[in-house]
């Protein structure tokens, strides 16, 4: 049986005392505290929670410990299905579908999908590597495409090329966040085929 050591034990209490303070944290606590009768219950409901299916303050959680949270410095405009003559709406299978409570105007809050892949690309970055599979990895996780093709340009210039449909949020994000794998003074490229 494996032993902790100390290094363990303060980790452990310094995240305690680092959420103590947390407002979010608070609120979290508070909300499993009213819907489960026993610590066993909690235990068993967070085991089950990833970042697959976690959803508002528990990706908001795995977010604070990858790093990323979901406010974005600045402003991406969201795109959803709609008609012409719409705010930020385009065609069928071009973005998602609006749900009650989605922002209708541009925004630096990311709705939970938005978000999810974002930690996952984030983690991708935290974790991977700077290679050709660790960027690749990197950009299916974001996009949800698997043909993804990189060159060398040279110069320290790398090409990707994303062979599927990346919704104008996902593109936003990529534009605007330093959010790819990559080695230093390396330039990445990337062109949208399909």
């Amino acid at each position: 049986m494996a032993t902790r050591n100390d290094k363990q034990i303060l980790a452990e209490e310094l995240v305690i005392s680092q959420l103590a303070d947390s407002p979010e944290y608070l609120k979290l606590i508070e909300w499993l505290s009213e819907r489960f009768d026993s610590l066993d219950d909690i235990l068993h409901y967070i085991a089950g929670i990833n970042i697959d299916n976690a959803m508002g303050a528990w990706l908001d959680l795995i977010g604070l410990i990858v790093g990323r949270s979901r406010e974005i410095p600045s402003t991406i405009g969201l795109k959803y299905f709609g008609f012409s003559g719409q705010t930020n709406a385009v065609g069928f299978g071009q973005a998602r579908f609006y749900r009650a409570g989605d922002p209708l105007e541009a925004t630096s809050i990311l709705p939970d999908d938005e978000y999810r892949r974002l930690l996952l690309a984030q983690i991708s970055r935290n974790y991977g590597t700077v290679d050709k599979i660790g960027l690749v990895e990197s950009i299916q996780n974001l996009t949800g495409v698997q043909d993804v093709v990189l060159s060398a340009s040279g110069g320290g210039e790398v090409t990707v090329t994303i062979n599927g449909t990346v919704d104008d949020n996902t593109k936003e994000l990529i534009n605007n966040l330093d959010i790819l794998p990559r080695a230093a003074d390396t330039n990445i490229n990337i062109v949208y085929g399909v």
